[in-house]
């Protein structure tokens, strides 16, 4: 009799242990496949942005400052780039068809790349790259 309960007590906290294992398994992949989401929405211009083309031109233009060390002239011409930029991604997020607004999208972000190079240094231009490409991964 001692056997048969040590055994059932052996079993109920494997599968206790089960359980509680694969509930964390399920919330780190619900946690993961959220911030996939949020991402892709944000690459195709669905998310509800907080901040306006001038906030969101101002907020990523102090934040590229403080990563490459914008000088007054460079920072106020990465301004304008930033918010031409925000104001054409604004405008297409009211494009319906997604096809379309994916390729205008990547034109903008083409030709943003390339204004940065021309405004930017050699060294600040690489290390804005790396900055991307890390943030992408």
């Amino acid at each position: 009799m001692k056997k048969y309960i040590a055994l059932f007590g052996i079993m109920t906290l494997f599968f206790a242990g089960m359980q509680l294992a694969r509930a964390q398994e399920r919330s780190q992949t619900q946690i993961k496949t959220q911030r996939e989401d949020v991402a892709k929405q944000r690459e195709m211009g669905k998310a509800k942005a907080p901040l306006n083309a001038q906030e969101l031109a101002k907020q990523q233009t102090q934040e590229l400052t403080a990563l490459v060390k914008l000088d007054k002239q460079q920072a106020a011409e990465v301004h304008a780039l930033f918010l031409n930029i925000e104001e054409k991604r604004s405008r297409l997020a009211t494009v319906t068809d997604d096809k379309k607004r994916m390729s205008e999208l990547q034109i903008v972000e083409t030709v943003k790349e390339e204004k940065l190079k021309n405004l930017l240094t050699r060294e600040q231009f690489s290390r804005y790259l790396k900055t991307v490409q890390n943030e992408k991964q």
